[in-house]
């Protein structure tokens, strides 16, 4: 119920209807984290919290500076643009146990990654993104 809570205050009908007034659709894709979210969710803060993903309004998917312009005219969190890497080095990344930038905790391993391909690249007649999540915890037990 917290996140439930934390969404309505975040997202209210005035601050999306200032930001997008000529907009028909937007969806926010993103996670909610926090106590009660996740086993380790109050390692990261002391309340819930939405972190930003990807952004698709009126049939386009956004670029990763225009979901940032979104989260930070909102004043809502972001996933980090970490780098353009290959598949590889993602996964090398991650089992690394990189820490989270997210976390009042410095020492939280973060949970994981969020990827896409660069340039964006949809699947054929879908038009959702190739991405993937891949996490920490899926090389270590």
């Amino acid at each position: 119920m917290p996140l439930y809570t934390h969404l309505q205050k975040t997202f209210t009908r005035e601050l999306l209807s200032k930001h997008f007034p000529m907009c028909r659709k937007a969806v926010f894709f993103g996670e909610g984290y926090g106590p009660k979210i996740q086993g380790c969710g109050s390692r990261y803060r002391k309340d819930v919290s939405f972190i930003l993903f990807d952004v698709f309004i009126d049939g386009w998917w956004l670029e990763k500076d225009g979901v940032i312009d979104i989260a930070q005219n909102l004043n809502i969190e972001h996933t980090i643009n970490q780098a353009v890497m290959t598949t590889n080095e993602v996964v090398e990344f991650v089992k690394s146990n990189p820490i989270s930038y997210i976390s009042e905790d410095r020492t939280l391993v973060m949970e994981g990654v969020m990827a896409r391909c660069f340039p964006l690249m949809l699947f054929r007649q879908r038009q959702l993104p190739i991405m993937f999540k891949l996490k920490c915890s899926d090389f270590n037990g």
